[in-house]
């Protein structure tokens, strides 16, 4: 199993969503988010240092505040696409077969 850093992380994995969730799916993962890295949370108590809970409580902010608008979302979600797909303008990587033709050739 692959651990990520939190910097490396979308804002549907800090939040522990699908990226087709619901409004509401967002809201109760967020609420989670945040009871889970509270400072006064026994979930996360000795686990994470005061600094380290507090990037993540603020990630956890930056992705709701970001996936709860409809506007702000929708940019998010074409961006997250092109940073996912190294070919932008098409919808997957173009193969390129050469076709390799060889002649009887005179060897002297």
């Amino acid at each position: 199993m692959d651990v990520k850093k939190i910097e490396e992380m979308d804002f549907y994995e800090i939040l522990n969503v699908n990226p087709k969730a619901s409004l509401e799916e967002i809201k109760k993962a967020y609420h989670l988010g945040v009871n889970t890295y509270h400072r006064n949370s026994i979930a996360t108590h000795g686990l994470l240092s005061d600094e380290e809970r507090q990037k993540m409580l603020k990630k956890i902010e930056e992705a709701y505040q970001t996936l709860k608008n409809p506007k702000k979302r929708s940019k998010y979600d074409s961006q997250l696409k092109h940073k996912n797909n190294p070919f932008p303008n098409r919808t997957s990587p173009r193969k390129t077969t050469l076709k390799l033709i060889i002649e009887d050739a005179e060897i002297g």
